[in-house]
C-alpha cells in the first residue's frame, strides 16, 4: 500500500473515468483494486475518529479545570455607594463583598441574577479576579457572637418610643434625651417599631424616614467596635442588650439571635389553652377577662372615665389549682378578644356604609341585630327586644362605632387599616414569658437584675397593640421575698427594687399583662403587691363539690368507651330532664363530630342547631332547630345515642364526686406519740389530683382492655376510677398527712367511703375546713 498515492486526488478521478468508458490499462485497474483495499482498511479508524475527538476535548476540558485556581466564597455586604462625578470612572463596580476579612468592590458577572434580589449576608462565589461568577441561596449562618453596647445614631434622629394605633403623633426621644411627639406619613407609620431610629425635618415636628444606625458591640475580649448593619436587621430593630452575629473583620452585623437568658422564655405561639379548657374556676376567669380585655376591647371608654389599666395579676392558692393554666390562657384570649373586636368593628364599618346609602337596606338592619345579639351590652340586646325602627338601629350603630373610636369622617382609611391589620401576614398573635422563679436566679452577683431587664426589654420590644405579651413570674415567693427575711443573705434587697422599676416602667408600654403566681403570697414583697403594681389578687382555691364536677367534665367526655358498670341508678333509656352539669362546647363537637361519621351530610346542620353553651341534652328540649332535624329517623336516633352518652358520662362523674367528698372518705393517721387524726379526702383534691386519677384510671381500663386481647369493648367504668383513688391517695398518703402535721407520723391509712367506727380512744380530732 505504499505506492498509493494519496494526495494527487485528480489522478484518480481520471482513473475512474477511463474506467467506467472502458478506456483503462490493466495495471490501472490494478491500482484502483489496491485503492479500494486500503479504504476498506481505514474505514473503521475513520469512524471512530468522532468519538475519540469527543474523548480529547473532554479531556483537555477537565486538565484546564484542573490547572484553574480556585474560587473563592464571599458575602455580600450591599450596593457600592455612589460617589461624585470627579471619582467616577469607566470601571465602576456594581457590589461590596466581603473576603478573607477584608472589603472589595466587584463586578457581579452572572447576568442572570440582578443586584435587586442580593440580600446581605448571603453567600456569592468568586473567580480568581475577585468578579462575582455565581450566587449561593444559603445565607452565610457563621460567625461570632456580640452583644449590643449602644446604638448610634446619626445627627438629626430620634429613637421612636411608642407607636399609636391611630392617627396620634408618634413619641419619639432625641440624642440628648429629650421626649417629644412627631407626626409622620402613613406609610412610615406602618413599618415603624419601638427603637427604630427616624429621620427628623429641621423644625423637629415631622419624621422622614427610617435611618440605618450603626451599633457598638462589645464581642469576646476586646473593648468593643463599631459595625453597619443588614437590612434584615435594620428591619427587625436592634436595642442595647440585643445579641447578635457579626463579622468582626469585616465589621459587619447580620442578624439578631435570641438571647440565652430570654430565648428560652418566649414561645414563638401562645399554648392553644383558652378559658374553655379550665373547668371550676368561672368566676376567676369572668374577673381576669375583666380586668385584662376590657381596657383594650373598650379603650375609648377607659379614657372618658380617666381609668388606668390594670398592670397585673397576682394568682395565689395551693399548688394543683389551675394557677398557671389560667396565665396561659390569659394570652390566648386575650389574642381572640381583639381579633374579634376588630372583626365585629369591621363589619359594623361595612353596614355602616350600606345603611348610609340605603337606610331601608333590610338585609343590613338584620345583619346588625345579629351582631348586637352576641353582644355583651346590654342595650345592644334591649335594641332587639324593643324591634326599633331602622332610623334608632343607625343611630345605635354610629353610637358603637364611637365607641369604637372610629372616626366617621374618615370611615374609609379606618376600614382600610383594620382590614390591614386583619390580613397581614403575622396577624394578631401574642407572646408568653414564662419566668419561673429559680431558673431567675443566678450565683453573681447583679445577673439577676440583669436578666430582669433583659425581660422586660424582650416584653417592651415586642409589644404593640396587637400584639399583646404576656409576663407569667411563677413561684414569685422564691424571686421577691419580703426585704430584710433572709437569714444568709438578703439578695431581695436589690431584687425586688429592680423588678418595682420595671413594673412602672410598663406605664408607657401598651399590651404588657404580668401575671404572677404563688402558692405563698406572705412571703412576697408587700410593694410588690400593693395597688398600681399587681393590682388585682384572685385566689384560685381547691374545688368545691360543683367545681370538681366542671373539671371531669373536660376529661371525662362523653365520646370515651365508658361502661355503666358499677352505677345504681342508670339505665339504657335513663336521660335527665334537668342535667347536673352542661357538657363545654368543644366537648360537645368533638363528641358530635366522632360518634356522627355516618351522618356528614346532616352533621354540620346538627352542630349549627345546637346553641352556644347547650349541651345535646339541653337542646334537644330547647332548640327548634334541633327539633326539626330529629324529624328524620336517622337523626334521632343519633340525637338520642349522644344524649344517652352525655348522661352516662355524667352518672360516672357525680358518682365520683360523690366519692371523693363522702364523710366515709378519709386519711387516717397515727402518730408515734399514739394520737388519732382524721382529715377529710376533700381537702387534698385539686384540679392537678382529680386529672391524675382520670389519667390513672383510664390506665386501668386500656390495661383490661389489651388482657383480653381487643376482643371485646369493655371501657372505662365507675370502679376503674375507684381503684384509681386508691392509687392515687396511697402513694402520696404519707406526704399529705407530714404536711398536715407537724409530729412524727407511724402509720396512714386510707378510707374511701368505707364506714369505720372511730376508736374510743382517739384523743384529737381535726377536720380542717377548706379555706
Amino acid at each position: 500500500m505504499d505506492d498509493i498515492d494519496l494526495q494527487n486526488l485528480d489522478s484518480w478521478k481520471t482513473l475512474i473515468l477511463q474506467i467506467i468508458k472502458n478506456n483503462s490499462l490493466p495495471e490501472e485497474r490494478s491500482s484502483l483494486i489496491k485503492l479500494q483495499q486500503f479504504l476498506d482498511k481505514i474505514r473503521t479508524p475513520l469512524e471512530e475518529f468522532p468519538r475519540l475527538k469527543s474523548k480529547i476535548d473532554e479531556l483537555q476540558k477537565q486538565s484546564a479545570e484542573l490547572i484553574e485556581p480556585p474560587l473563592e466564597y464571599g458575602v455580600f455586604l450591599g450596593k457600592c455607594p455612589t460617589r461624585s462625578t470627579q471619582f467616577s470612572s469607566e470601571n465602576e463596580r456594581e457590589i461590596v463583598v466581603g473576603v478573607r476579612g477584608q472589603r472589595f468592590e466587584v463586578k457581579l458577572a452572572t447576568e442572570e441574577v440582578p443586584v435587586e434580589v442580593l440580600s446581605e449576608g448571603q453567600q456569592l462565589i468568586l473567580n480568581k479576579v475577585l468578579n462575582v461568577v455565581g450566587v449561593d441561596n444559603e445565607q452565610v449562618m457563621r460567625g461570632e457572637t456580640a452583644e449590643v453596647v449602644n446604638v448610634i445614631s446619626p445627627v438629626g434622629t430620634a429613637r421612636v418610643m411608642n407607636v399609636p394605633t391611630d392617627d396620634k403623633p408618634v413619641r419619639v426621644q432625641s440624642l440628648d434625651g429629650n421626649k417629644f411627639e412627631v407626626n409622620c406619613a402613613l406609610s412610615l407609620r406602618k413599618s415603624l417599631h419601638p427603637g427604630n431610629i427616624v429621620q427628623l425635618d429641621e423644625s423637629q415636628t415631622l419624621a422622614i424616614a427610617k435611618v440605618k444606625p450603626r451599633l457598638h458591640i462589645r464581642s469576646g475580649g476586646n473593648d468593643g467596635i463599631v459595625v453597619e448593619i443588614s437590612d434584615r436587621l435594620f428591619q427587625e430593630g436592634v436595642e442595647i442588650g440585643d445579641l447578635i452575629r457579626v463579622d468582626t473583620r469585616l465589621q459587619f452585623a447580620f442578624e439578631k439571635l435570641p438571647s440565652y437568658q430570654t430565648g428560652g422564655l418566649t414561645l414563638e405561639e401562645v399554648p392553644d389553652v383558652t378559658y374553655e379548657d379550665i373547668g371550676g374556676l368561672d368566676d376567676q376567669t369572668e374577673a381576669i377577662k375583666d380586668a385584662i380585655e376590657l381596657p383594650y376591647v373598650y379603650q375609648k371608654l377607659f379614657e372618658e372615665y380617666q381609668l388606668v389599666r390594670p398592670k397585673g395579676i397576682l394568682l395565689y392558692g395551693p399548688p394543683g389549682c389551675g394557677k398557671t393554666m389560667i396565665a396561659k390562657a390569659v394570652a390566648n384570649s386575650l389574642t381572640q378578644s381583639i381579633r374579634s373586636h376588630l372583626q365585629e368593628v369591621e363589619q359594623k364599618i361595612i353596614l355602616y356604609q350600606e345603611l348610609s346609602k340605603n337606610p331601608d337596606n333590610q338585609d343590613a338592619l338584620v345583619a346588625y341585630q345579629q351582631l348586637a345579639n352576641n353582644s355583651r351590652s346590654p342595650e345592644t340586646v334591649a335594641l332587639i327586644q324593643n324591634n326599633i325602627s331602622p332610623e334608632e338601629t343607625q343611630q345605635q350603630l354610629v353610637a358603637d362605632l364611637r365607641l369604637s373610636n372610629i372616626d366617621l369622617e374618615d370611615i374609609n382609611n379606618s376600614l382600610e387599616r383594620i382590614q390591614n391589620i386583619l390580613r397581614r401576614e403575622d396577624g394578631i398573635r401574642s407572646f408568653f414569658l414564662n419566668v419561673k422563679g429559680p431558673e431567675l436566679l443566678n450565683k453573681y452577683v447583679g445577673e439577676t437584675e440583669n436578666r430582669i431587664r433583659k425581660i422586660f426589654a424582650e416584653a417592651k420590644r415586642r409589644a404593640t397593640f396587637y400584639t399583646p405579651v404576656v409576663i407569667f413570674f411563677d413561684e414569685m415567693e422564691a424571686m421577691f421575698r419580703t426585704r430584710g427575711s433572709g437569714r444568709s443573705s438578703d439578695v431581695e434587697t436589690t431584687i425586688v427594687p429592680q423588678f418595682l422599676a420595671e413594673m412602672d416602667g410598663v406605664e408607657a408600654t401598651e399590651n404588657i399583662v404580668i401575671i404572677g403566681a404563688s402558692n405563698r403570697p406572705d412571703m412576697i414583697d408587700p410593694a410588690i403587691q400593693r395597688p398600681g403594681r399587681l393590682d388585682i389578687k384572685i385566689k384560685i382555691d381547691l374545688p368545691s363539690r360543683d367545681s370538681a364536677i366542671a373539671i371531669l367534665a373536660l376529661h371525662l367526655t362523653p365520646d370515651l368507651p365508658l361502661q355503666p358498670y358499677g352505677l345504681t341508678n342508670f339505665t339504657d333509656s335513663t336521660v335527665s330532664t334537668v342535667p347536673v352539669l352542661t357538657f363545654k362546647p368543644h366537648v360537645v363537637q368533638k363528641t358530635l363530630n366522632k360518634l356522627g361519621e355516618n351522618l356528614t351530610r346532616l352533621l354540620d346542620q346538627i352542630i349549627a342547631a345546637i346553641p352556644h353553651k347547650f349541651d345535646v341534652r339541653k337542646a334537644k328540649q330547647e332548640s327548634q332547630n334541633l327539633i326539626n332535624l330529629c324529624a328524620d329517623e336517622q337523626v334521632r336516633k343519633f340525637i338520642e345515642e349522644v344524649a344517652l352518652r352525655e348522661q352516662l358520662a355524667e352518672e360516672i362523674i357525680v358518682d365520683t364526686v360523690e366519692f371523693l367528698f363522702s364523710v366515709n372518705s378519709y386519711l387516717e393517721a397515727v402518730t408515734k406519740a399514739g394520737k388519732y387524726y382524721k382529715f377529710p379526702l376533700s381537702i387534698f383534691i385539686s384540679g392537678a389530683v382529680l386529672v391524675s386519677i382520670v389519667s390513672r384510671g383510664k390506665k386501668i381500663a386500656l390495661k383490661r382492655q389489651i388482657a383480653t386481647r381487643g376482643s371485646q369493648q369493655l371501657g372505662l367504668e365507675l370502679n376503674d376510677l375507684k381503684e384509681a383513688m386508691q392509687e392515687e391517695f396511697k402513694e402520696n398518703a404519707e406526704q399529705l398527712a407530714t404536711n398536715q402535721l407537724q409530729e412524727e407520723i407511724k402509720s396512714v391509712n386510707i378510707y374511701l367511703g368505707e364506714e369505720k367506727q372511730d376508736p374510743w380512744s382517739m384523743e384529737k380530732l381535726r377536720i380542717p375546713q377548706a379555706s
